[in-house]
């Protein structure tokens, strides 16, 4: 701690951005703005040495826990903090800086605004905002006392703890000061980004501003103003608020709340001159002032602003964390093969994933389908670069074809003259396939010695391997099956019959979903099994499942499907850090939940799924459709329905063949998740890792180094041990941060009421509700008629396809799962929109097309 931290108050200007330790990111932040010429409320900082003396004085530091801290370790902390004493020298000091405030505005009842300012707050990776407790409008030298008291206890709020865990701060390391600052009588007020949030765009400033107090529009309270402003001054969007409610110092002390008027009235909502809206001059001016702000600190920068008297100044500046990349400028293909990874990893890959499973395992199955059919060279690696051991971004790919493209077909005949899809699972190879998973499955890897058991995700990627290479003897001539189905009907123009022709697949997919409503039609019909579904939370349901007696029947039936389905993945085929529907059975609840509002039916079809065969879904699929074909004129006349039925079969199979090999692709993860979650366990037992699942953070070769958990050195122990934590501090940095930009993912829009556009998937269009689903504790949201919009998708969320009307995806493209999934259920669906769970609003009455690819908004009329 620096010696001047010992000082109980210092003021603003005698503050840079060294002093953290001192007066806390806030304080800091805001004495580098007073030293760098910018416009600041006068004001003093309690440092942290003031809360150190009185946290020392009350005895207190036994009150944090050495371990992770739960809601009521902190409740407990910030009662005895809240309770705590100000120390006498510390309360007198406040006191005499505030009036020497009060006499420098020459009011002896100063207004001030007294703000919380942690050493772990406004860093460049986590900002904290609104984790601490800020007091607007204090009056009176006691109040204020009382005020810095309270923030002091607001370090220890259950929020503010939850956030220093994800972010792997040391709650015993950190400590809190407090910012005391004239307050501003604001017209306006608001907070001003230096480069887009939402795209990554560094060359825009964004502006939300609204009257009143900025509280209003920080806490969310009000939809704010909102202006766009380009690098060059321009103003490229100006949207107007609703202002709701505006927020007003209150006589006496505190704040309170005002009616922001009707749309109708002057000065309202809708009146685009109110006084108190900043012109397009005022605007520039700001940019330019958050510009220089931000290459004052060296970064983007989120900044909150207050306007009195035509007068702007900062009250707040912090890094602005989770931004995306900038956006890229990428070609259709680009974009396509972006969107696809982009799909695949929604989340950020551990350093262990992309040195086992992300580059190595089911990225393999990319790279070499694209390196052996098309001649084609990407690389995983280069398309996710690392950063201190943590992927940073996504970099679009630049395939470049090579000397052996133009060949291609010549090179695949062979592969297409004797690989027929029809029959793809009766190769001998993936008989081998089979035995090699069931056999990985069966080891027991408790019994198993340190280098046994990190050789065995090694196995597992020698037996995908196996499986990669018949998938590619086969590809070609699926691709071959699609492409002569396409070509005739297009030669008789009847192209638009294609899609319906290669309905009805059967997959394993469809097994599982048909599986899935076989379970969810029994809990369904049982009292008992659909009340512990519906009135218990999935941890709750567990421990009844695995408790009472009453269930056995259907814990079976659970096991059942989790034996043959549960390898399937919960986030992404790509990532072995995230666990599968076996390991983790909220995905299958949340989809049972989702299905109950269905009445009990039978699987499509009239059959129960079994293990070669699948159950499609749709309105008969290729049987109306071989009905319409015949009854063609123009295939009457040439007498080629036979001949079209019989390409449309091979079509079909070549599809069922795709999805299914991707299916047994994903049986060798477990082995290997639950292999590295073992060494994770070990490491635990040594005392090199904390828990289990810190063994991501990891490398594999860095698990392969390790001889004996149980004889690890003392310095391999500390290196291990400080790679670990700075990756998870790194990684927590990211948090909701993009590994892509929308704008580089996001195709051009048309159309006044179009707000999202992606990549056109088929399926028609389609009406009905938006409902934004994140995640598996999301699915029970989703009902009948509505319109799926979520982040991603994987052949685990397609259960949901069964109720939505349409599917709208932020990645993906026309090839992915769900698209397939989504054509295969009829539904209109748009893939790779870039940010169709930020643009669009929940409830919203939207259309999909899923012709265009455009999703635009239906007025009320």
């Amino acid at each position: 701690m620096s010696a001047r931290g010992t000082d109980p108050l210092m003021g603003l200007d005698d503050i840079g951005r060294d002093d953290l330790d001192v007066a806390g990111g806030k304080g800091a932040n805001l004495g580098e703005l007073l030293r760098g010429g910018f416009r600041v409320p006068a004001g003093f900082v309690v440092t942290t040495g003031a809360y150190r003396q009185a946290f020392e004085d009350a005895a207190l530091a036994e009150e944090v826990p050495s371990a992770a801290m739960n809601d009521a370790d902190a409740d407990r902390v910030r009662a005895a903090v809240g309770a705590m004493t100000v120390p006498a020298g510390v309360e007198a000091a406040i006191i005499e800086a505030y009036r020497a405030l009060g006499r420098a505005a020459g009011d002896d009842a100063l207004a001030v605004a007294v703000r919380s300012s942690a050493t772990a707050e406004d860093l460049p990776g986590a900002t904290f905002a609104g984790q601490q407790d800020t007091f607007l409008n204090v009056v009176g030298a006691h109040a204020v006392v009382d005020a810095v008291r309270r923030c002091w206890a607001s370090l220890w709020t259950q929020r503010a703890v939850a956030y220093r865990t994800r972010a792997g701060i040391d709650h015993r390391e950190v400590s809190i000061a407090v910012v005391v600052q004239v307050l501003v009588d604001a017209d306006t007020a608001g907070v001003m980004f230096t480069a887009n949030p939402v795209t990554g765009a560094r060359d825009e400033t964004i502006i939300d501003a609204s009257p009143g107090l900025g509280e209003a529009v920080v806490s969310g309270r009000v939809t704010p103003d909102h202006f766009v402003v380009g690098a060059d001054g321009g103003v490229r969007q100006r949207r107007l608020g609703r202002r709701e409610v505006i927020i007003v110092p209150d006589a006496g002390g505190g704040v309170r709340e005002i009616a922001g008027g009707d749309p109708g009235d002057p000065g309202g909502p809708g009146d685009p001159d109110a006084p108190d809206r900043l012109d397009d001059d005022t605007l520039r001016s700001m940019a330019a002032v958050g510009t220089r702000i931000a290459e004052h600190f060296g970064g983007p920068q989120d900044i909150e602003w207050v306007s009195a008297d035509g007068q702007i100044s900062i009250v707040q500046a912090r890094s602005l964390t989770a931004l995306p990349p900038e956006p890229v400028r990428v070609n259709a293909i680009r974009r396509l093969m972006t969107g696809i990874v982009a799909e695949l990893l929604p989340i950020r890959p551990t350093p262990l994933d992309m040195t086992t499973w992300t580059v190595h395992g089911h990225g393999r199955i990319l790279t070499r389908m694209l390196a052996e059919i098309p001649a084609i060279r990407i690389s995983l690696a280069d398309m996710l670069p690392e950063a201190d051991g943590v992927v940073d971004r996504l970099v679009p790919p630049d395939p470049h074809p090579s000397l052996r493209t133009p060949a291609t077909p010549f090179r695949m005949a062979p592969r297409i003259r004797r690989f027929r899809t029809e029959r793809w699972n009766e190769d001998p190879r993936f008989a081998e396939f089979d035995r090699e998973v069931e056999a990985l499955r069966a080891i027991d890897l408790g019994t198993l010695g340190w280098a046994e058991l990190v050789r065995v995700p090694r196995r597992a990627l020698d037996i995908l391997d196996g499986l990669i290479t018949l998938r590619i003897d086969y590809l070609p001539r699926a691709g071959f099956d699609l492409l002569r189905l396409r070509m005739l009907l297009g030669v008789l123009g009847l192209g638009r019959d294609a899609s319906s022709l290669t309905r009805g697949v059967r997959t394993r997919t469809g097994d599982a979903n048909a599986a899935l409503s076989a379970l969810a039609a029994a809990v369904a019909a049982d009292a008992a099994w659909r009340e512990a579904f519906e009135s218990s939370t999935d941890a709750e349901l567990e421990a009844k499942l695995a408790a009472s007696h009453e269930l056995d029947d259907l814990r079976a039936r659970i096991a059942d499907f989790t034996n043959e389905y549960g390898h399937r993945e919960t986030t992404s085929a790509f990532l072995a850090s995230e666990p599968t529907w076996g390991d983790d059975p909220a995905m299958l609840f949340g989809a049972v939940r989702a299905l109950l509002v269905r009445t009990a039916e039978p699987a499509p079809g009239g059959a129960e799924p079994d293990a070669g065969t699948g159950v499609h879904p749709g309105d008969g699929g290729a049987t109306a459709a071989e009905r319409r074909i015949r009854g063609r004129r123009r295939v009457r006349f040439l007498r080629l329905g036979d001949k079209i039925l019989a390409v449309a079969a091979h079509a079909r199979s070549g599809i069922a063949f795709r999805e299914d090999s991707h299916f047994h692709a994903m049986r060798p993860m477990p082995p290997l998740r639950h292999a590295l979650l073992e060494a994770g366990a070990r490491l635990v037992s040594a005392g090199v890792l904390a828990e289990p699942q810190e063994v991501f953070h990891l490398r594999y070769e860095e698990l392969l180094a390790i001889d004996d958990p149980a004889a690890v050195s003392a310095r391999q122990h500390s290196r291990l041990r400080e790679a670990v934590e700075q990756r998870a501090r790194r990684r927590g940095r990211y948090a909701g941060a993009p590994l892509v930009s929308p704008l580089t993912l996001r195709a051009a829009r048309s159309g006044d009421d179009v707000v999202v556009s992606g990549t056109p998937a088929g399926g028609g269009r389609s009406t009905g509700p938006a409902r934004i689903i994140r995640e598996a504790a999301d699915f029970a949201r989703l009902q009948p008629g509505d319109i799926l919009v979520c982040p991603y998708t994987n052949p685990s969320w397609t259960p949901l396809f069964q109720l939505a009307a349409g599917v709208v995806v932020d990645t993906g493209g026309l090839a992915s799962h769900a698209a397939i999934v989504a054509r295969e259920y009829g539904l209109p669906t748009v893939m790779g929109t870039g940010g169709g769970t930020s643009a669009l609003r929940d409830g919203q009455i939207v259309t999909v097309d899923g012709g265009t690819g455009l999703v635009s908004i239906e007025h009320a009329s």
